[in-house]
Parts: structure tokens; sequence; C-alpha cells
């Protein structure tokens, strides 16, 4: 028998307190290589998708299908996981690359989403290729959009991930995901519109190739600025809403002039109230794409001039299409949270 402090310690009570300190450090031995774990699929760019209408579901593949369901061990983690890469098929398309299958890819087959390895064929590459959209039922998540299959996307039907169309609450639901870290957070940079939002529903818009920037209205002219007084933020700040002119694209609200929005008129962009006509309502909507210089941001290309994208130049913002390094980052940009 040992006293220590003034205490009676039995061997048997030693033993005890060393089985129980070999479990704790047992436990956080656990813990720390789960968030080395999680940190590194963060750090590595891969991400979640977390089903809009089963929150605690999110995108995985299981035997070579896809599936939601909850994530609880590190399998689930890891079979969850992806990385948002330029489309197989170009253009402004995205696919998903498995983070445990490496060089793998969900694509559709037999309207069934599954993971399979590219065989080189064009249609693989359009199977596995999706447009970025704004979700179906809520403008501020995602969808996404088959590139051989317009208007059909991937959904979840009894937690089985399939490539569907159709319509309805339930089917807009099914079909809108959105980009999370494993903790829940957005992460930086995603392709998701917004990725993140101020309590009441505003968002800044940060240049791509100008850090320090952000889009703002000033004398009803649309520009880039740095962000140094209470009235720039005001200037800066938008509620993205659905677009104006159809269900698939979105318009930018102002938060210091209620109801006006951004559209283009003369190719210029401005800050105007709407007049009614659909005209307006086109000028003033735009499409949701991949970043045209980085995926994992956005482009905004016009809903009645295809091809043309929201940019900056001179520090003033354009509809204007064209080509070239420059034009591509001038023309991405990310919402970001105040």
């Amino acid at each position: 028998m040992q006293r220590m402090n003034g205490s009676i310690r039995t061997p048997a009570a030693g033993r005890r307190a060393g089985k129980s300190l070999s479990t704790c450090i047992m436990v956080l031995c656990v813990l720390a290589i789960a968030a080395v774990f999680c940190g590194q699929a963060a750090a590595e760019g891969f991400v979640a998708f977390q089903s809009f209408n089963y929150r605690d579901h999110y995108i995985r593949h299981r035997s070579f299908l896809g599936e939601i369901t909850p994530i609880q061990s590190s399998l689930d983690k890891a079979d969850s996981s992806f990385r948002i890469v330029p489309g197989l098929a170009g253009g402004k398309s995205v696919s998903f690359e498995s983070r445990n299958y490496p060089g793998q890819y969900l694509r559709h087959q037999g309207f069934r989403i599954k993971l399979h390895r590219p065989d080189g064929s064009d249609l693989f590459r359009k199977d596995a290729s999706f447009w970025t959209v704004p979700g179906l039922a809520d403008p501020s998540w995602n969808s996404f959009e088959s590139v051989n299959y317009p208007g059909h996307y991937i959904r979840h039907r009894e937690f089985h991930l399939y490539l569907e169309r159709g319509d309805g609450e339930l089917f807009r639901k099914d079909c809108t995901f959105r980009e999370v870290n494993r903790d829940g957070s957005r992460p930086a940079g995603t392709a998701i519109v917004p990725p993140r939002r101020s309590d009441d529903g505003f968002v800044a818009l940060q240049s791509y190739n100008y850090r320090s920037h952000y889009i703002r209205h000033r004398n009803y002219l649309g520009e880039i600025t740095p962000i140094n007084s209470g009235l720039d933020v005001a200037d800066s700040s938008f509620r993205i809403v659905p677009g104006l002119a159809e269900g698939k694209s979105v318009s930018f609200e102002s938060r210091n002039y209620p109801g006006q929005y951004l559209r283009h008129q003369g190719f210029r962009i401005k800050l105007h109230r709407p007049d009614g006509s659909d005209l307006f309502r086109k000028d003033a909507s735009f499409r949701v794409v991949p970043g045209m210089a980085d995926p994992s941001w956005n482009s905004f290309e016009s809903v009645n001039y295809p091809g043309h994208y929201l940019r900056h130049r001179d520090f003033h913002l354009y509809l204007e299409r064209g080509d070239g390094d420059l034009f591509r980052k001038d023309c991405t940009f990310r919402a970001v949270g105040r």
C-alpha cells in the first residue's frame, strides 16, 4: 500500500488508474488521427456533398454505386470525399473524382450514378461531366445537370443516386446539394454560390485576381473596389435570388437599394430597378458556371447573351466575351460572407 498526498492508494487502485490513463491516451491518439484525416481531406481539396432534405446524409459511393448515407466511420468519410475537377468532357462542366479510388469518377450509366474508371471513350467523359447550376430547391445550394442529358439531374431516391428529370417540390429537394468540409463548414473557394452568407442572406463577390476587391455599385454603375468604409460594405452586399428571367439563373439584388438589381445595358453592368419588361429580366439574370480561371470559384454567364460573362476591366464591370488567361481571371469571382 502507498500513501500519496495524504490518501491511501492500493496496488489495485494504481493498476486501475494506469489502465484509465492508457485508455485516455489511446482515445486521444484516435481523435488526433481523425483530426489529421479530416484536415488533410480539406487541405488536399476534397469535399463532401450534403443532401438538402436529409441534412445528415452525404453523397458517397458504396460497392461502386452512388448513394446518400450518414457519415459515421472512416470508410464512410473516405467514400464520401471527392475532388471537384474541370469536367472530363470540357467546357464549363465539372467532374467528381473519388478520394479513395483516385482516377475514378462519378458517372451515370443506365440512369444510375456509379463510380468508374475512364475507358477513354467520349461517352464516358460526357457521362462523368455535369453543369453546376443553382439548387433547384434553394439557389444558394447547387444542383448538377448532365452534360449529355440536358434537363436531367443527379438526385437521390430511396437513398440511391440516379440521373433523372422531373418536377415537383420533392424532386427539386432530392436534386439539391451543397459542398461542405468534414466539420460541416463551407470550404474556402467552393464551387457553390454562395459558399457563405451573412445571417440576413447577403454576400459579397470577391475578385479572383484582385483578392482585396469586391463587386459593388457606385453611382449606379458596377465596379470592383477595396472595402474600407460602411458605405463600401453596403454597396458591395447583394442577395442572390432566383433569376428574374428563368429558374436556372440567378439575379443579384442590392442590399442598400432593395428591389434594384445588377443588369447589363450597352454591355456595361449597372444597378437598376425592374421596369416590368422581359428585356430587363433577361439583362438581370445570369447562369452560374464553374469559374473560368478556377472551377472552385464561379463565373456568371448572361442569359440573353450566351458566351458573354460578367468581367472587370480597369476596375469597371462589363458584360463581354473573350479568351486568354487575363480574360478568364477577370471573369472569375466567389461569394463570401462578411
